[in-house]
């Protein structure tokens, strides 16, 4: 059996035993996520959690719930120059273009 332990890098933990996936806990800001999802009076939502930090998850907690698959595609080069600043994500023997070069 697969198991995750996922970490919060900022985020807070939900104490709250009713707010968890199996035995994971959801942090703060999942939970706040989800009920936003839920309510009516919500147009927009965003939550501004640290990368890596489960904005993700949080998003597709409504989709869980609903025992509904999910596909979803992410920049990720963006996403580890993100977290790695400094480091390139360009892949070994991988040229790099700038907009002034042919």
């Amino acid at each position: 059996m697969l198991r995750l332990h996922i970490h919060p890098v900022y985020s807070e933990e939900n104490l709250d035993p009713n707010n968890q996936i199996g035995s994971m806990r959801l942090l703060k800001h999942q939970v706040a996520t989800y009920e936003a999802f839920n309510d009516p009076d919500v147009d927009v939502i965003f939550n501004t959690a640290m990368t890596g930090d489960g904005k993700s998850l949080a998003a597709y907690l409504p989709v869980f719930q609903q025992h509904k698959h999910i596909i979803a595609m992410y920049p990720t080069n963006e996403l580890v120059q993100h977290i790695t600043p400094g480091r390139s994500a360009q892949a070994p023997g991988e040229k790099q273009y700038t907009a002034n070069q042919p």
